[in-house]
């Protein structure tokens, strides 16, 4: 059926418009592919579309000059839809027909295209030259002719034709768009420009392929808009033109319909106004991607826009580059400091009127259930734990934690209870298969084959042990204190036996323990190293993580040293995560709320012209 949007039929007319003004070149509608038929009319395996549209402006133009109702060259008919023929012979008298009250298909998008095509000859094209406009088209606008022959069944062979035609067929995209326009509208006598262009249209986008640039860009919901990586440097130019006409998300055409309706008229500047208002275009998409490559390359920017674009946000949202960018391009290296200060601040809660403590005592507030806000303050934690480090060369992968799933895993967990002959087993076997780091059926640091059972009980009396110090840090009843640590001596941690101990006291043992699901009890960690954890000890956590950490695994910084006990002052046990260790984590100087503090401090003027001093000079 006919299925031609206002979009589709507004493109073909511009086209048209453009080559009667600027062309004596015949313009191209592309193949239409048919087979003769034996009573002089020609069935269509590929072209219906077009032509059907053609039929209609043809229709339309005839019916605005003076009333004139002239046929088209050629008629129309729909085998299977024969109403559709008898309703396109009329189509110039639906003016009064309301067209979203069609249920037929055809006739909606067939009377969609009539209004589509007397909307535009209104705004486009004075009454008395539109004929002129369609006598030139019709002169110029050609397609290629193309008849086939069947030895099989016609019908067959029509249909499989057409399929072989139109399936897999990519559409073009915007920046194929875009840059043909940009070439096509480089006069032919400036080859080098031309090539110019292309060389560096193409060293762009080979340039925006790296994955570790783009996934610093782009965020998970942007990535899957772009068929083409260079379509990103577009948009954001887009962005910043006046009163863009379309977001992308509603229009996939929007940039290059932009400038192709916006571009000037060669009559306006001495016949090269369209070509130099393009190079204008192009030299500022170049300066954006500079900008970008410099922000890419800088440690500093890297880790912090990084976050702004990389965080996850609690409702669908724009790219977050696209409305940064133009705030973040008018900065000088210090004032962009500022500005990216502020930004992150916006993003834990810190507006005009709410200082910044308020909002560090809220993340210190923050637990479990709060989901997207721990774990946007852990990712940035992180980013902040490695831009303070500034000796070091390490950078975030965000390309890592856009493609992995991260889990907010808990430091030392015990609601499930002591981990089962079964569970060590998979767990064990599944840390050893994902690190590659020990071989099968080696039980050193932590990996286990088929027996070991010595090995299991030592993990059960490792996590009971962590219980104990767990107990005794949160001033729990002497009573359920001494039971455990009775349980301990008497030393025998079996399977069942253990179960059986647990099953017994859990209860007491859940209301006198530390609270878990704080963010002090909370770190980041992807579901590959974290699948199952659940119910093992802090040492036996902490045993995986030294060993994916030697592994070609990636392990954040923070989460590295929260298992090492970095952020304790002289630890002296690691069988389980107590409250020192939680306090120094969360509020020791190199902490959560004190490294958050540290950096949404605004700058000294001092620091400032330091800054600027330093920027200039380089």
């Amino acid at each position: 059926g006919y299925r031609w949007r206002k979009e589709e039929v507004e493109a073909l007319l511009n086209d048209l418009l453009q080559y009667k003004e600027e062309c004596n070149e015949d313009y191209c509608l592309q193949p239409v592919v048919v087979k003769a038929r034996t009573d002089g009319a020609f069935e269509v395996v590929d072209g219906q579309q077009r032509l059907t549209t053609l039929y209609i402006i043809n229709k339309i133009v005839n019916k605005v000059i003076s009333g004139q109702r002239n046929l088209p060259s050629y008629s129309i008919e729909y085998a299977t839809r024969p109403g559709s023929a008898e309703f396109l012979e009329h189509i110039q008298d639906i003016a009064h027909v309301d067209v979203e009250s069609m249920d037929n298909p055809d006739f909606y998008y067939m009377a969609l295209a009539a209004r589509t095509v007397e909307c535009w000859m209104e705004n486009n094209v004075q009454l008395l030259q539109r004929m002129v406009f369609w006598g030139r088209a019709a002169t110029h606008a050609k397609v290629i002719w193309y008849e086939v022959q069947f030895a099989d069944d016609a019908a067959h062979g029509s249909i499989e034709l057409f399929r072989k035609i139109n399936i897999g067929k990519i559409p073009l995209t915007n920046a194929e768009l875009v840059k043909g326009l940009l070439i096509s509208r480089t006069p032919a006598g400036k080859e080098e420009e031309r090539r110019n262009i292309a060389s560096e249209w193409d060293r762009m986008e080979n340039q925006l392929q790296d994955d570790d640039l783009w996934y610093f860009l782009t965020d998970r919901k942007s990535r899957q808009q772009y068929l083409t990586r260079i379509d990103l440097i577009l948009d954001i130019w887009y962005a910043q033109q006046p009163q863009p006409s379309a977001q992308r998300r509603d229009d996939a055409y929007a940039v290059f319909n932009y400038l192709y309706r916006n571009m000037p008229s060669d009559e306006d500047a001495g016949g090269n106004a369209a070509e130099r208002w393009l190079q204008a275009m192009w030299k500022g998409c170049k300066g954006i991607f500079a900008n970008l490559d410099f922000w890419f390359k800088d440690h500093e920017t890297y880790h912090l826009l990084g976050y702004l674009i990389s965080r996850r946000k609690e409702r669908r949202e724009v790219n977050e580059l696209l409305s940064l960018y133009a705030k973040l391009s008018a900065c000088d290296k210090s004032d962009m400091k500022e500005t990216l200060r502020e930004e992150i601040g916006r993003t834990l809660g810190i507006r005009e009127g709410i200082p910044a403590e308020d909002a560090l005592n809220r993340v210190a507030d923050l637990i479990y259930d709060d989901g997207i806000k721990v774990r946007n303050v852990l990712l940035l934690f992180n980013l902040l734990t490695i831009v303070e480090g500034r000796s070091s060369i390490m950078r975030f992968p965000f390309k890592l934690y856009e493609e992995e799933h991260w889990d907010l895993e808990h430091i030392h967990a015990t609601a499930g209870g002591p981990p089962t002959d079964d569970e060590i087993r998979e767990l064990d076997e599944h840390m050893r298969t994902m690190t590659d780091v020990l071989p099968a059926g080696d039980t050193t640091g932590g990996f286990v084959g088929d027996g070991g059972m010595q090995h299991m009980n030592d993990r059960r009396k490792s996590f009971m042990k962590g219980v104990l110090g767990l107990l005794k840090e949160s001033d729990a009843e002497s009573d359920i204190c001494d039971q455990v640590e009775n349980f301990i001596d008497e030393d025998d941690f079996s399977e069942g036996n253990t179960k059986q101990f647990w099953d017994q006291h859990s209860e007491q043992i859940g209301k006198n323990m530390l609270e878990q699901d704080g963010i002090a009890n909370l770190t980041l960690l992807n579901s590959s190293v974290n699948r199952g954890y659940g119910n093992v000890s802090f040492l036996t956590k902490r045993e995986w993580i030294s060993n994916a950490d030697r592994s070609t695994l990636f392990i954040p910084p923070a989460t590295k040293n929260v298992f090492m006990k970095y952020y304790t002052k002289d630890p002296d046990d690691f069988t389980c995560w107590g409250e020192t260790d939680r306090q120094g984590y969360l509020h020791g100087g190199s902490g959560i709320i004190e490294v958050l503090r540290r950096y949404l401090e605004p700058l000294s003027d001092d620091a400032m012209n330091a800054d600027r001093n330093g920027n200039e000079e380089g």
